[in-house]
Order: structure tokens, then sequence, then C-alpha cells
């Protein structure tokens, strides 16, 4: 199981690619936009099933003769009592931040932090994100268990250096170091179990890097040969999340990315790794979260952007309009609202220019928005860029 308030999909698919490749394919995911029991893919709009559904994909999944099933735990999972009774070989936490705390679902951070650390209660194995908030909070909640904690050299040794007995005996880590990371591939070494462990993969991006450190730690604890992950990772797809295009020395980029700490440090990643001579952005926000993401969204899209298009992304019951002058008010650059987000995306790439890279985040390959109550079909971010790729070929 992974949780975490970013991160979760990532490493769930590169587990799930890493799995199918050593079981011949017996491996279930279960993940936010979609539920895969083997031979067969059912679509979700939860990134955890009610309880009744769970135990129905889990039983389809042993039908289909799988062996392993990896799956996102969301907090709202351990509010609603989702999991309740089940028991994991291995918990990862990527990360927590306040972006969650809203009417809707987590009256506070308290409340938020507990459902969280109440899922690792229910594994044998805990993997832990070093630079995660609260780490010391998690850490004394799941000192019981067998604790993997995987971040960075310098945040490892820093926490390694403690002299205060804070860490049980039992205790690993595992250090990223010696990272090569380009705009089309990654290359990384790990130090863990006394090895220095070098990896390469296609995904690109130092938060990724840390991703696959969760997958990989995961996979080792669970018995799988260090070669075959390495080979496995190597060339992973993850739908949505850093998904490039290019066309005619233009870029376009498509990722779910939807609140500060995923937006930040994308653009970072941009900035550092692809250079473009200009970035377009095109965003929204979604309705009935967060509030104060909207203000983080629109002062990172006014210092990292050069244009940016707002449009539709998940209203729910608000005014998609509202939203997008809510984000507008914090930004002086080129910025227009379009709220029929094809037509959003359509204008960017028809007026992008060479050397410029378009961004649009928070949709991904979804293909509904969620309005008034109800869930809306529509072209996902993936399907208007492909078409319009048609419509536009290279010669």
């Amino acid at each position: 199981g992974i949780t975490g308030t970013k991160g979760k999909t990532t490493v769930t698919f590169v587990m799930k690619d890493i799995l199918d490749k050593y079981t011949d394919n017996r491996c279930s995911a279960f993940s936010t936009h979609e539920i895969d029991v083997g031979t067969k893919v059912f679509e979700t709009t939860l990134t955890t099933p009610e309880p009744i559904e769970l135990q129905t994909y889990f039983d389809m999944a042993v039908d289909e003769g799988c062996t392993h099933c990896i799956m996102e735990v969301s907090s709202q999972a351990m509010k609603m009592n989702r999991i309740y009774g089940e028991h994991y070989k291995v918990g990862v936490f990527t990360n927590i931040d306040y972006d969650h705390i809203s009417p809707t679902e987590h009256a506070s951070m308290e409340d938020y932090l507990g459902c969280k650390v109440s899922f690792l209660k229910q594994c044998d194995n805990v993997v832990l994100y070093s630079d995660t908030r609260y780490f010391e909070t998690i850490y004394n909640e799941v000192r019981d268990k067998h604790v993997v904690v995987y971040g960075s050299k310098e945040s490892v040794e820093k926490l390694m250096s403690r002299d205060d007995d804070f860490f049980e005996r039992d205790t690993e880590f595992a250090s990223i170091h010696n990272e090569d990371l380009t705009d089309h591939n990654s290359y990384f070494e790990l130090i863990y179990g006394g090895e220095n462990r070098a990896y390469n993969t296609n995904l690109i991006g130092d938060y990724n890097v840390e991703n696959i450190v969760a997958a990989i730690i995961s996979s080792l604890l669970i018995g799988i040969p260090n070669d075959q992950i390495r080979s496995s990772i190597r060339d992973v797809y993850v739908p949505g999340r850093l998904q490039v295009y290019h066309w005619k020395d233009r870029t376009f980029m498509i990722d779910y990315a939807h609140n500060y700490i995923s937006m930040y440090r994308l653009y970072e990643m941009v900035k550092k790794t692809m250079k473009p001579k200009s970035i377009t952005v095109v965003f929204g926000c979604g309705g009935e979260r967060y509030k104060k993401r909207r203000e983080d969204m629109g002062r990172l899209a006014e210092q990292y952007a050069d244009k940016v298009v707002l449009t539709m992304e998940d209203p729910g019951f608000e005014s998609c309009e509202e939203i997008c002058k809510e984000i507008k008010q914090y930004i002086t650059k080129p910025c227009y609202i379009i709220v029929d987000r094809e037509q959003a995306l359509t204008r960017a790439l028809d007026e992008a220019q060479p050397g410029e890279l378009v961004i649009t985040t928070g949709k991904g390959i979804e293909s509904t928005q969620r309005i008034n109550g109800t869930f809306v079909q529509c072209h996902s971010d993936a399907q208007v860029i492909e078409h319009w790729l048609t419509e536009h070929p290279e010669e």
C-alpha cells in the first residue's frame, strides 16, 4: 500500500511494472484512475474503493490468478474505514502537505496526518521519506515496525548523525546520490543494505527518482531480485505524469500537478533540465478544496510562467470562472480565462512558438470533470494534444 499527499500513483505504476515482469503479469493494481485485476481494467473515481467494492476486486484478482496487489491508500480511505482489517506486507509514506485541509476533506492537519499514520500501523514494513513534514511524529508512531528511511544523501546522513538514540536498531536507511538528470532520462545511485546500486530510468525529475526509490525498496522487501528491478525501471510508463510530446521545436507536457509542492517541483525540474525559451501553463483549481491552493498556484505561475491560461479543473459546486478569477489576481503576466478546457489547451498549442514549452496540469489522462455533483465526460488533456498533433503533421 502507498499513501502520501503526492507520489502515490507513480510509485504504484512503477511497482506494477516491476511485479508484472517478475510474476508474468499476475499483479493487480488499484490506483486513482483505474482498477487493474489482471486481465480486466475498470475506471474508478475513488483513490481507494469502498469496502465491499474493494473486496469484490480482491476476489476478482485472485480468480484472475494474481499473486500480488499494489494499491493507493488515501487518507479518506482511512477516515471512512475502507481498508479496515486489511494487512499489508509493505506500506509506503511518500510525504504530507497542507493540501487536503478543507470542510469536505480533513478539518485539521492533525486529522489528516492521523489518518495517514493509522494506515502504516496495518503494515509489517514501513518505507518512509526522510524529508516529509512531521517525520519525527510519523516515525514515533511506527517505530515498532521494520522501517526503511529513504531520501537524498544529505537528508539521510543528517538523520543518521543524530546522537540521541532516536532510531530503533533495526531501522534501515537508503540514500540517493550521484544523480544525473536530463530532460530524457535519469541516472542515480542508491546506498542501501550495505550496497551501492546504480539505476537508469526514462522518468525525469528528482521527485520521480524519489518515487522510484520507494518502489525499489518496497520491491526488495518482498524479495524481488535487484537485477529484475534495475531492468524493469529502465522504461516505465506512468500515464498522465510528465508525459511529453515534441512538435517542430516545441514541447508539450501533461502532468497531474495540482498543488503547491507538486507545481513548485515541476517548475524547478523544467527550469533545470529542459531550459525552454518560454513557458505557457494551462491549469485551474478544484472546487471545494483547500482554498489557499488558488493563491499558491497563481503565485507560482507568476514566478515561473511567461503566459497563463486558466481553465476548468473539477469545479464541483463552485463557479469555474470565479475560481479562475481568484487565481488571476496573483498574476501580472499575460493571463487568459477560457472555461472550456479543450479550447483553452488548443489555444495554447496553436500559439506556441519555437523553443516554447506548454504545460497542462491537474487532469492528465482523466476524461471527466466533476461538476455540480456529477462526473461529466470530456476529452482528456492527452486526447486533446494527440488530436492536435494529428491535425498538425510535422512535414
